[in-house]
């Protein structure tokens, strides 16, 4: 009696995006506000995004 093992493992996607954002800071002069925007981020006041690229990802399936 053969054992039958179900792979139920779901396709993956890998998602690639082009994002555009327009991030607003309060600061008292450029450096700081560079020095902001790296360390805590800041209010993103207009986001516009578009899908680039889906790819398929390998889930370990073989039926070669």
């Amino acid at each position: 009696m053969g054992l039958k093992i179900e792979n139920n493992t779901k396709e993956t996607k890998c998602y690639s995006f082009d994002v555009n954002m327009v991030i607003q800071i309060l600061a008292e002069d450029e450096k700081t506000a560079i020095d902001q925007l790296n360390k805590q981020g800041g209010y993103i006041t207009k986001r516009d995004v578009s899908l680039r690229d889906v790819v398929t990802l390998f889930n370990g399936d073989s039926d070669e």
